[in-house]
């Protein structure tokens, strides 16, 4: 018989290689019993499996989940107005309380109330608002999404229109259109603006189907801007969904409104006297 072993050399590296991949012989509690190599394996593991470390969790300021605007509005107001720490300056030495990359994320935003309570009087401006800014030919945000500003590409009334059929593939779609407009916007609402759709299948629904949206706002004012700009990204995804579902011709069950999801890069409140009782008042309205 013929015993092959390896070179010299290569013997503290094969003893090495045992000793990452295998318990030492010491270790076992019996000889019969069976070891349990996936417990030997997890021992040694370099990066921990079983959790988060203390603090890696994402804390309430840096997002909420809720039904509607109407119902998030207040929350976040009060958020901003009872935060702790140094208030922050602007250029023009305002102080001001901010959320960076702040996410709202709307469950069912097409639900009544939409509109937040201190705002129910003033649906015509939110309206008004909506209509010069994405429905107009030369809104601001129009422009963008319809492809017809600078440097657009002329998509149509639905951004990716070509994709809509996508959305009912089995698999769904996870390569979603873009648009954006670098520009500045009036009064401060959202200096620039740019919407993530992502359409996918909700299988677990009876074959239901259903459009999510993302919609990224750059610069945000909380107490006038976060109305504005949500009610306008609400608005403006019903109307796709509504362009996607004429698009996809007759279907048995048509698209639905999923989530719609709002990033704040920059979420701020001015700390001005006025400022200050305009958020306490939309804060104690809502919980009276």
């Amino acid at each position: 018989m013929l015993v092959s072993r390896a070179p010299a050399e290569l013997a503290a590296a094969l003893d090495a290689i045992e000793g990452a991949y295998f318990a030492d012989e010491a270790t076992l509690t019996a000889v019969a019993e069976p070891r349990d190599l996936r417990s030997e394996r997890q021992l040694q593991r370099r990066i921990p499996t079983t959790g988060f470390s203390a603090g890696a969790d994402l804390g309430h300021s840096d997002g909420i989940r809720c039904g509607t605007l109407a119902e998030a509005y207040p929350r976040i107001i009060d958020m901003l107005r009872s935060m702790s720490g140094t208030a922050q300056s602007d250029h023009m030495s305002r102080n001001f309380r901010e959320l960076t990359g702040f996410k709202l994320v709307l469950e069912t935003a097409t639900s009544e109330p939409v509109v937040p309570y201190y705002w129910s009087q003033e649906v015509s401006s939110l309206d008004e608002y909506v209509d010069k800014q994405f429905v107009q030919a030369d809104g601001l945000f129009a422009q963008a999404l319809k492809g017809t500003g600078p440097g657009g590409r002329g998509q149509g009334p639905v951004p990716g229109g070509g994709k809509c059929g996508r959305i009912c593939d089995p698999g769904g779609s996870r390569q979603p259109p873009h648009c954006h407009d670098r520009r500045t916007s009036a009064r401060g609402l959202a200096q620039a603006a740019w919407a993530r759709l992502r359409p996918h299948s909700a299988r677990a629904t009876k074959g239901r189907w259903k459009l999510h949206f993302q919609w990224v706002w750059r610069t945000v004012e909380a107490l006038v801007g976060l109305p504005f700009s949500a009610y306008g990204s609400i608005r403006q995804s019903e109307s796709i969904l509504r362009q996607v579902n004429a698009a996809l011709g007759q279907r048995p069950v048509p698209v639905e409104m999923g989530e719609v999801t709002y990033f704040a890069l920059s979420l701020h409140l001015f700390l001005d006297e006025g400022d200050k009782d305009i958020a306490r008042t939309i804060v104690l309205d809502a919980y009276e």
